[in-house]
């Protein structure tokens, strides 16, 4: 059997042409390392989401590990363009003279980055790929609760996650999918001062983090039923996390001590 590099040789003398660089993408002339992002895993979300729900994924027996780790990959990105958006804001509330549509519209992006990563990235894939269909949580109430008991009767397991679904819509999904879709999208009449709360730098850092909470809560109640025979998640005291890579579990295995 030839070398990959002997093969690529061969065809490029036959061509009379220069032997291609081993590793060298086919068809691609020039290759450049870029900086993907200028923030890292001591980023809670980060840790917790990309890193902290892939680990768990690694523990399950789960025999699509690696497209429920795609599924995570692709709501991490789609949370990175709301991140991103969100430390724009923070930068513009310290300029007095930023223009108004400016500031509108980075706001504006930055909710429809959110709601993309919580009810497309994550709501259609995630759930999903761990065997699941919560689409009723997107829907109006009466479709809510007849999808929340079709879960819990099926599962009934999933009785707490239902509750805390249930307690995410009332104190704030149910108010973000309002001013999205009634002010961003079809410029409803809504409220002043609802609309202007999302306006507001404290709103954006409560919006991002009730978004990014309810992905890893949602998904580790949806693997946890999954977890290796004998091992369990510890929640770590925040005191004990490390900064550098927050993470908010680590695993207990029957007959073990915990550190």
């Amino acid at each position: 059997m030839r070398e990959a590099g002997e093969e690529e040789a061969g065809s490029a003398e036959t061509a009379g042409n220069e032997p291609r660089p081993l590793g060298h993408p086919e068809g691609v002339s020039d290759f450049r390392v870029e900086r993907y992002a200028d923030f890292g895993t001591g980023e809670p979300w980060v840790a917790r989401v990309m890193i902290g729900l892939s680990t768990i994924v690694d523990t399950t027996t789960l025999a699509n590990r690696d497209e429920i780790k795609l599924a995570i990959a692709n709501v991490n990105e789609a949370l990175v363009d709301a991140f991103n958006d969100l430390r724009e804001i923070r930068r513009i509330e310290t300029d007095a003279d930023i223009p108004v549509t400016e500031r509108q519209g980075t706001y504006s992006a930055f909710y429809v980055h959110l709601w993309r990563a919580y009810k497309d990235r994550f709501g259609k894939k995630l759930p999903t790929a761990l065997g699941h269909d919560l689409g009723f949580l997107w829907q109006k109430d009466d479709t809510f609760e007849s999808g929340a008991a079709h879960l819990v009767d099926d599962h009934p397991e999933h009785a707490d996650l239902i509750e805390m679904l249930r307690d995410d819509r009332r104190s704030w999904q149910q108010k973000l999918a309002l001013f999205r879709n009634e002010h961003l999208e079809h410029k409803g009449k809504l409220k002043p001062e609802f609309v202007a709360s999302f306006y507001a730098l404290a709103g954006a850092e409560r919006a991002f983090e009730n978004v990014w909470r309810a992905i890893e809560d949602i998904s580790v109640q949806l693997l946890i039923p999954h977890l290796a025979p004998g091992v369990s998640l510890v929640e770590i005291p925040e005191v004990e996390r490390d900064p550098a890579v927050p993470q908010r579990f680590r695993f207990a295995v029957a007959g073990l001590p915990t550190e």
